[in-house]
């Protein structure tokens, strides 16, 4: 957690082994000794980030009785997550700073994300609670709302989890929801 904050508030090269190792209130040695490498770590911070987004998916598709209200659940969760600095999730702009090797592992990972949420869209169509989409292109773009939401407080620091909701995570839902007539 103190690492992927530190990483999406000062990027890959700006979070030091010292910083880091700080945070956690360990030595550098410490750090080494439990992480091996900080691309361990980064591994780490996505691999957190990437279950944590899983089993919010899952958890919203368990409890929603249609693919466009587990969508949105999940959605809201994951931003209010973002908002939480200790539970924040790893930008995905930190995986150009990875070696291209490790960059192709987070990728793999990241498009598993993508295919689950594709197919709750994909659900919503069908159950006609999710206008007619390409289902991977809106998961994209759900994922890049999540993704950036860390920023929120940047531009509006008291924003509260209820703005957030009607003001971030909804309008971009609007273009999603099938209205009736």
């Amino acid at each position: 957690r103190a690492a992927t904050s530190l990483i999406n508030r000062h990027g890959y090269h700006g979070a030091s082994v010292d910083k880091i190792s700080a945070a956690v209130g360990t030595t550098k040695g410490g750090f080494y000794h439990h992480m091996g490498s900080k691309d361990a770590m980064i591994l780490a911070c996505f691999d957190r980030s990437l279950a944590i987004m899983r089993e919010s998916l899952i958890s919203a598709e368990a409890i929603s009785k249609d693919g466009y209200q587990a969508l949105a659940t999940m959605a809201a969760h994951m931003v209010l997550l973002q908002l939480d600095d200790g539970k924040a999730l790893l930008r995905m702009s930190a995986l150009t700073t990875l070696p291209e090797n490790l960059q192709a592992i987070v990728i793999n990972k990241y498009q598993q994300i993508v295919h689950l949420l594709s197919s709750i869209i994909s659900d919503g169509i069908t159950d006609g609670s999710i206008r007619r989409v390409d289902a991977t292109l809106a998961a994209q773009m759900i994922l890049g709302m999540i993704n950036s939401a860390d920023e929120l407080r940047t531009f509006v620091p008291d924003i509260t989890e209820e703005d957030a909701r009607s003001l971030y995570v909804k309008p971009c839902f609007t273009g999603l929801f099938r209205e009736t007539a």
